[in-house]
Order: C-alpha cells, then structure tokens, then sequence
C-alpha cells in the first residue's frame, strides 16, 4: 500500500539536526532515536523506500534502518534489550507540516564509511558531536 509516512530508526544520530526536520521524532532509549517524516501525498513503497535510504544515509541514520519491512519501537515502551529496560519518550509530534517534497536529498548513496574517509573525519569525532 503507498503511504504518506518516511521513517528513519536513527540510532545515536542527534534528531534535532536532521535535515529535513521529521515531523515526529522520539528516543526510543538513551541516545537512541527513531523518527517519522509525514508527506502530503502517498508515495509508492519502492519511493518510500529510495527516500528512507536517502534520509537515512544523509543523517547518520541506521544503514539498515530504513526498508519497508522496518520495525520501530513505539514511544512509550520498553526496550529489553537493556537491562534497566529504559521506557521511549516522544520528543516532538508537532511545529513542522506534512512536506510537499522530499526530493532534495539525492546524492547520499555513499556509504557512511566512504563520506567519513572522504572527509577524512574520526568516526570516534562524529559520536562526540551527537
């Protein structure tokens, strides 16, 4: 089915500076992070998922947090992965409206791996910075 919806399971990258600003953002435990883009129109799944990759290639997301299969974990809940089974917490669910477009980002096929040596930046600097 198309969808109106674009996600990205973050992991340790900062929401705050994710370009585009997703319209839903939560920490789904400490300094981990899933996020939600809403558009105007449907998109079919194979452009949800072309766009998931970008978004999350572009941010620093999860490489593989991105397909349409991708379960996120529900705000609110509890992650057993931890032994003091932290409970996710919305950020933000308002302020930004649904997007026309996310277009913008095409271009970020490279691999993280490739833009940090590109660059030439310290993986170890990235993590400092989020």
């Amino acid at each position: 089915m198309p969808t109106h919806f674009l996600w990205s399971d973050l992991d340790n990258a900062n929401p705050t500076r994710v370009n585009p600003k997703p319209n839903i953002a939560w920490e789904t435990s400490p300094n981990r992070y899933a996020c939600l883009w809403i558009l105007q129109e449907e998109k079919p799944l194979k452009e949800t998922e072309r766009l998931n990759k970008e978004l999350a290639y572009a941010n620093g997301g999860d490489p593989s947090g991105w397909d349409i299969t991708q379960v996120l974990r529900i705000p609110g809940t509890r992650n057993h992965k931890y032994d003091s089974a932290p409970k996710g917490k919305m950020l933000w669910d308002s302020g930004v409206k649904p997007y026309k477009n996310i277009e913008t980002l095409k271009g970020y096929e490279e691999s993280s791996a490739a833009i940090l040596q590109k660059y030439n930046i310290s993986p170890f600097f990235i993590k400092k910075l989020y």
